[in-house]
């Protein structure tokens, strides 16, 4: 059996008789304030938050308001708070704070919010009967005695009635209901049967889904007998009296078949006999008062309950039910069949194939299928089964034909006998060189795949990268060449597009620095060449569009014209642009030498 190994986290502590002020580092609203000398010795505390379903609190509210009266005034939880201790009870008050974490539990209901405390030894539940402070997140009280803290909202007038819902509704809450759903898928080999928990709620789409797959749901929801014995302990047992009715009072032909039968009835007033109120007398024996007409409505409420839908109230992580086949029909792989249940789980199911039980079956066969429950007694250790549903299918002869129907085996095919014929010596070597070439053909095709093979599994798995360099004209050399030829750098900065914040700065650099007009050109096209986005040929052009836009056109000639030969700008291609008047430092020039240049971050 699987076992459940999730456990809520615990934050733990230690109090000592100095007292202690503790806030939980497991959610910012729970404190805890021991005062001095509460203890007697170190004391171990443990905190723990257990969440509250309020949808399926809610859901047990609704199903068993008639069988636990008690749960039609409770309206809203907080979550569980385990607050444990080694200490069963402290010599001084211990202040306890807790979140509501819900609108409905502030200051305008007071009147209607109740604080429970569970013995986490003894399992009772009790009333604290403490004054409260509350703010829009938090609840605070004392109390002398740690354990399990819960705060209800109910009406005020039925606060000591909740000590025993609560209990009612934790038992109710952790079971969970299920509806019993059969199917079954006849083939004509193959006799399957499907036997799957639903939610109540769910049955109807949970057998449409099962039909499109091919499922015929031979076991539906339909109204049983149910046992209403088992009552809690704190149900008052009242019998409503058979004897004389009130005075002046007639009687309706139900009521007067009411009390002519009120010894065939008495068993369902027993069954039932939560849901109504005795009268005693001084002896503690239920008096001979007159006949209730309240009584009569709230039997025949009863009586309407006894015709509900029994649902399967089942633990999550336990064997929830086993299966019986009985009739003429028996499994094919045997072995026990017990249903397993998991409630977070989308489905839960089981799935077995049956078989006839004799191989030469004819007609139409019966079968019958059986949901049981076990109960153990803890008292005597005795284990009873309930029978829970009793599912019974007819399977026709046409069907049972069909599975016992074995396939005649195969003709064997006839194979001609060949003709003795006189073979000559030419058509021997003729097929012997037919068979050779086919051969041949064969291992070229081998040969010619298996190299495919290799070419592939060699191939690199990256696609091929082609390296782009950089254009000569826009190297650095080409560059010092170029600065030397503009003095408009600052120009040439506006029309590269460059932003105004960059312009400006090396502006005011170059004149806190005493740079000069080439020293800030070069500067300017070294920034423009890292930062522009556009690379190769696409840069070169660029360049050359803004100093056209400057008029130098003549520069922009001799830059393509380099360019095309992919080489550097030299000064000695520039000197027609000069002719004699050609400065003499154009082919010695340096930045850094002819100007000092100052190092500089960019």
């Amino acid at each position: 059996m699987l076992e459940s190994t999730v456990q809520p986290r615990a934050e733990k502590l230690t109090v000592t008789d100095q007292g202690l002020l503790y806030n939980a580092r497991i959610n910012r609203y729970i404190s805890l304030r021991f005062p001095k000398k509460c203890v007697e010795s170190d004391t171990n505390i443990e905190i723990r938050i257990l969440p509250f379903n309020m949808e399926k609190a809610l859901l047990v509210k609704e199903d068993f308001r008639f069988v636990y009266p008690d749960l039609t005034d409770f309206e809203l939880a907080t979550d569980y708070f385990d607050i444990s201790s080694d200490t069963p009870s402290f010599r001084r008050s211990v202040s306890v704070k807790i979140p509501t974490g819900l609108e409905s539990f502030n200051e305008e209901n007071r009147e209607e919010m109740i604080i429970m405390r569970k013995d986490l030894e003894s399992g009772q539940w009790y009333v604290v009967e403490s004054s409260m402070k509350i703010t829009k997140t938090t609840v605070s009280f004392d109390t002398k005695a740690l354990g399990r803290f819960i705060i209800l909202k109910a009406p005020a007038k039925r606060k000591l009635r909740m000590k025993n819902a609560l209990p009612a509704l934790e038992t109710k809450m952790l079971k969970c209901r299920r509806e019993i759903l059969i199917f079954k898928k006849m083939l004509k080999k193959s006799w399957n049967v499907w036997v799957e928990l639903v939610k109540p709620s769910q049955v109807a789409s949970v057998i449409k889904k099962r039909e499109n797959d091919g499922l015929t749901c031979i076991s539906q929801p339909e109204s049983v007998s149910v046992d209403l014995d088992g009552r809690p302990e704190y149900a008052v047992p009242v019998i409503p009296p058979a004897s004389s009715p009130e005075k002046g009072l007639s009687l309706t032909a139900s009521e007067t078949e009411f009390t002519n039968n009120m010894e065939s009835d008495k068993a369902d007033l027993e069954s039932t006999a939560e849901l109504f109120i005795n009268i005693y007398d001084t002896d503690g024996d239920v008096s001979t008062s007159h006949f209730s007409r309240a009584a009569f409505k709230k039997l025949s409420r009863a009586k309407s309950l006894k015709k509900e839908i029994e649902y399967l109230e089942v633990d999550d992580g336990t064997d929830c039910g086993g299966i019986e086949l009985s009739g003429d029909i028996q499994l094919v792989e045997e072995g026990p069949l017990n249903m397993f249940f998991l409630e977070n789980h989308q489905d839960n199911f089981i799935t077995f194939e049956i078989e006839p039980k004799e191989t030469e079956q004819e007609g139409d066969i019966e079968a019958t299928i059986q949901y049981h429950v076990e109960n153990t007694n803890t008292s005597n250790g005795l284990v009873t089964k309930t029978v829970m549903r009793v599912c019974t299918f007819t399977i026709t002869a046409e069907q049972v034909a069909d599975y016992f129907w074995v396939e005649p085996p195969p003709e064997p095919e006839v194979v001609e006998e060949e003709k003795n014929e006189e073979v000559s010596p030419e058509s021997v070597v003729a097929k012997e060189m037919l068979t050779q070439k086919e051969a041949a053909k064969v291992t070229a095709e081998k040969i010619r795949e298996q190299a495919d093979t290799v070419q592939r599994l060699s191939a690199p798995m990256r696609p091929k990268q082609l390296i782009s360099r950089e254009p000569r004209v826009l190297s650095g050399r080409s560059l010092q060449t170029l600065s030397r030829l503009i003095d408009e750098g600052l120009t040439l900065a506006v029309y590269l597009d460059m932003p105004d914040s960059t312009i400006t700065g090396i502006g005011f650099d170059a004149l806190s620095n005493g740079l000069s007009l080439a020293d800030v050109t070069y500067r300017i096209l070294l920034r423009w060449k890292r930062s522009t986005r556009v690379k190769g040929d696409s840069a070169v052009m660029e360049l050359a569009n803004a100093l056209s836009s400057m008029g130098r056109h003549d520069i922009v000639a001799i830059l393509k014209e380099r360019h095309r030969r992919n080489a550097e700008l030299t000064p000695s291609c520039f000197t027609s642009l000069h002719g004699e008047d050609e400065p003499e430092d154009l082919h010695d020039y340096n930045p850094g030498t002819v100007v000092p240049m100052k190092q500089f971050t960019f």
